[in-house]
């Protein structure tokens, strides 16, 4: 969710969003999925376009209040 201040914007969204992530993947690696592996890669990798993602857009069209 993203807060918007006074005069400054404050957004937590990683920090949710990586609380999940690492819940996710040790859920997968608990269930046998390699941590080394391409899948474990690709997953990490997709997380983190996640992120990028979502701050480039908060920056095109200014913070959200709305998440």
């Amino acid at each position: 969710m993203c807060l918007a201040g006074a005069a400054r914007y404050f957004c937590d969204y990683s920090d949710g969003a990586v609380r999940d992530a690492e819940f996710a993947f040790d859920l997968l690696v608990g269930r046998g999925l390699d941590s080394e592996s391409p899948e474990a890669d690709k997953f990490i990798k997709d997380f983190l376009r996640e992120i990028a993602a979502h701050f480039k857009g908060e920056r095109r069209t200014g913070p959200s209040i709305l998440g």
